[in-house]
């Protein structure tokens, strides 16, 4: 019975080589697709842990409708929780786009910069890479806020910002209609007094 059968699979091998080969090809093929893959997707987990552990990613982030006290702010640093104010302008640009713009940060979420430098003076800013991307502004250009004239400094991105949405809900970015800015103190407080924000 053993050697019919024998004889039977190898006629079979033989009358459908072609189809066997194909069916080896794709599980080959199979396989390697899911091998690399998976080392694809480790070396960007890998990658995204570093990058968050150097530029001092948060931990989390909370609102509060009134400010902390120093007494609440102490109670939680002695804690051990580092704390960074981290507020925002929203600022309508004329070409109907919108960038998020936030003061240099210090401590946490620290901006990557991928060209250039942190903007320094009132009159620079940092623009996000797939903002600046998608509207073909590179360092050195120039770039209206609320009717005045800020100098790029700064191409780059902030771990917080890695997809940039603009809110919590949306699906997908659309880097030709949101970004984010980083500006000095001075040029923040002088944005926040001119009432241009959206919000």
């Amino acid at each position: 019975m053993q050697k019919i059968l024998r004889k039977r699979v190898l006629r079979d091998l033989k009358e459908n080589i072609l189809r066997y080969l194909a069916l080896g090809f794709l599980i080959i093929l199979g396989m390697y697709l899911v091998v690399s893959i998976i080392a694809a997707a480790d070396t960007i987990i890998q990658g995204t842990e570093e990058q968050a552990e150097e530029h001092n990613c948060e931990d989390g982030e909370f609102s509060v409708f009134v400010p902390l006290s120093k007494q609440e702010e102490a109670a939680l640093t002695e804690e051990g929780i580092q704390l960074e104010k981290m507020f925002y302008l929203d600022m309508s640009l004329k070409d109907g786009s919108n960038l998020r713009i936030y003061k240099n940060r210090k401590n946490i979420n620290l901006l990557v910069i991928d060209e250039g430098k942190q903007a320094q003076n009132a009159d620079e800013v940092v623009i996000e890479k797939r903002y600046a991307n998608d509207h073909a502004l590179a360092v050195g250009d120039r770039i209206d806020i609320a009717g005045v004239e800020y100098k790029i400094t700064g191409i780059g991105t902030t771990p917080d910002y890695e997809a940039a949405f603009k809110e919590f809900s949306d699906s997908s970015i659309d880097s030709e209609r949101f970004g984010t800015a980083f500006v000095t103190e001075e040029a923040y407080e002088a944005l926040m007094e001119s009432g241009e924000s959206d919000k």
